[in-house]
Order: C-alpha cells, then structure tokens, then sequence
C-alpha cells in the first residue's frame, strides 16, 4: 500500500492510501494460484451418478435438470449480489459528494440535524451518519491531543476551539471539564 497527504484549506490532513503497482502484482499472483490449484470437490451428486442405473434414465434426467437448475440460480444470486455490491460502491460515491456538503460546518449540536438532513432518505446512508458519531469526537479527543503532544498546536489553541466553537455542544461541555484530554 501506499499513501499521499493531502490538506484541502485549513481542513486538517489526511491520509490517502491506495494499493500498489507491487500490491496489484501479488493479488494477481494469488489469484492465479487460487486458479491453478487442484481442489478436490465431493459433491452430494456423486453417489447419484455412481447408483444411476438404480433408476429410469427418465427420473435420472429429471433430477440432474433440477440439479442444474438449481446451481444456474446460485449462479445468478451470484451475479446479482456482485451487481448490488458494485452497484452500491457507485452510490457511495454519490454520498461522497453529498457529505462534501458537510465542510465547514460548525461541530455543535445542530451538526448531526444538519448530517441527517442533507444524507438520509431514501437515497442516503446511514453508514455515513455512524462514521460522523464515531470519526467527530475520534478528532476531538485524539487528534488534536496528538497535534499538542507533536507541538504543532499550542493547548491553548485547542481551549480556544472548545471555549469559541463548540461552546455549545455536549462535546464541548465535556471536553471543558476534562484537563486530562491532553
């Protein structure tokens, strides 16, 4: 795997990671050898076939279609669920763009009513409302703590933040009276 930094305003960084042209190489090579090697299958059909002349061909026939039908509709749940899941990873890119809307808005009570209007319905996600109440306070309470420890942010710029723009906010109450977030 590799990764890029990559700082979009005043937006704090962000890592990019991306797989390899070595990466792309051993899937590949995996998936050859997955290919090449010999899996020996016992299949419930082979004791039918081995007994075959235990019954009428005709019923012999009539159970292998069924057989065949059967594994043609596993087949297609297949394709289908591949389909669905491409399908979605296009959808994601839409609720990529919709939560770009997100930018700059202030982190305060009103963020997740905001969030929920602009991403859920019936064309939202809720998986991006999750990663909001997990990744905002992840940032609150180890990001900018990891920026005050490196020294690239003073802890009175971080009080700064929490006393200004999340004054309000049930994150901020708690990371007021809590000294020890440093």
């Amino acid at each position: 795997m590799t990764f890029t930094v990559d700082k979009d305003g005043n937006r704090p960084e962000k890592q990019i990671y991306s797989i390899s042209e070595t990466g792309k190489s051993y899937f590949h090579e995996l998936y050859k050898k997955q290919l090449i090697n010999e899996n020996e299958f016992e299949f419930s059909i082979d004791g039918i076939l081995y007994f075959k002349d235990s019954i009428s061909n005709n019923d012999l026939k009539k159970v292998l279609s069924a057989k065949k039908q059967n594994l043609i509709n596993k087949l297609d749940l297949l394709e289908n669920h591949k389909r669905k899941t491409l399908d979605s990873m296009k959808h994601c890119n839409i609720m990529e763009e919709k939560a770009k809307e997100l930018i700059g808005l202030k982190v305060d009570n009103m963020l997740m009513d905001k969030a929920i209007e602009k991403l859920m319905g019936p064309e939202g996600c809720p998986n991006i409302i999750q990663l909001l109440n997990i990744s905002v306070p992840g940032i609150l309470y180890y990001y900018y703590p990891y920026k005050i420890q490196t020294g690239k942010m003073k802890k009175e710029e971080f009080q700064n933040i929490v006393n200004t723009d999340l004054k309000n906010a049930c994150l901020g109450h708690t990371l007021n009276n809590n000294a020890d977030i440093y």
